[in-house]
């Protein structure tokens, strides 16, 4: 997992990490979610509901190998997060 936790870097520093719960519940309702990502320490009812948001809006949810902590540090936040986002990439708009 370590390995995804440096590419969480790579996708912090191109600006497509929402981190936090309620900011990753946010972007997948939003649509703009491609991955929703869960830390190994949480509670087994806010991953439920973690899943249940992203099945809602068909975004698919990882539980990572990897705490709080860890996850915090990988979004750049001084804090541990529950939870966390990688963004879609956004589509270009439509030339005339």
């Amino acid at each position: 997992m370590d390995k995804l936790l440096s590419l969480l870097g790579l996708a912090r520093r191109a600006g497509k990490i929402e981190p936090g719960f309620d900011a990753a519940v946010s972007a997948a309702r939003g649509h703009k979610a491609a991955l929703l990502l869960a830390a190994r320490d949480i509670s087994e009812k806010t991953l439920k509901n973690l899943r249940y948001e992203g099945d809602r809006a068909g975004v698919p949810t990882l539980r990572g190998d990897f705490g709080m902590e860890e996850l915090g540090r990988a979004c750049g936040i001084d804090v541990g997060t529950a939870a966390a986002a990688l963004l879609a990439k956004e589509k270009p708009l439509p030339t005339e």
